[in-house]
């Protein structure tokens, strides 16, 4: 049997990035409390569900119309793997601390999952987000090697205008998450 790399997936299951209302450590639990007392947990739900519902609204970015991409099914949904990624990598580095990024990341998630089971399944089991999340960890070609990963994904391998259209949604998937982040003026 012949193996490839499509058959290997690096990342686990999305319900890993669940939220953990059942903070084993002091700490964490007095971080808890503080977040929830605060309203910053209400904001971090209303910001998941927000995000959640931007993944439908992906054909009328100016990139995608542009291109009239809107119509290609499977590039489209690879832009919105793209987008996903994104909201998962802007949220653990922009989020005011991890209890913030993982209930973001929870409400994210559990909106897809009612709302979309079917993309959600394929979000889950594609394996997309282990090509992005290597790529990422690796650094090495920064947001080049993300427009390459996209790419590859959409099938248009080695398709310059295809590397070049990955890197910048990426590049604004990011910042848009980053804006929506500072917007809600989480309380310190």
């Amino acid at each position: 049997m012949r193996f490839f790399d499509e058959d290997i997936k690096i990342a686990d299951k999305l319900p890993l990035f669940k939220f953990d209302i059942n903070a084993d450590n002091e700490e964490t639990k007095q971080v808890l409390e503080r977040e929830k007392a605060n309203g910053n947990l209400e904001k971090a739900s209303r910001l998941g569900a927000v995000l959640a519902g931007e993944v439908w609204d992906l054909e009328r970015m100016p990139l995608v119309l542009e291109r009239s991409l809107a119509d290609n099914d499977g590039v489209m949904l690879q832009i919105r793997m793209l987008y996903c990624f994104a909201v998962h990598v802007a949220a653990d580095e922009f989020a005011k601390n991890a209890i913030i990024s993982k209930k973001v990341l929870s409400v994210f998630n559990d909106v897809l999952k009612d709302n979309s089971p079917g993309f959600y399944a394929e979000l889950e089991n594609s394996g997309s987000f282990s090509f992005y999340y290597l790529e990422h960890r690796s650094q090495e070609k920064g947001v080049e090697g993300m427009g390459k990963v996209f790419a590859m994904l959409a099938s248009k391998k080695d398709e310059r205008a295809f590397e070049e259209l990955g890197e910048k949604l990426y590049i604004e998937f990011v910042e848009k998450v980053k804006r929506h982040i500072e917007d809600a003026q989480f309380v310190d």
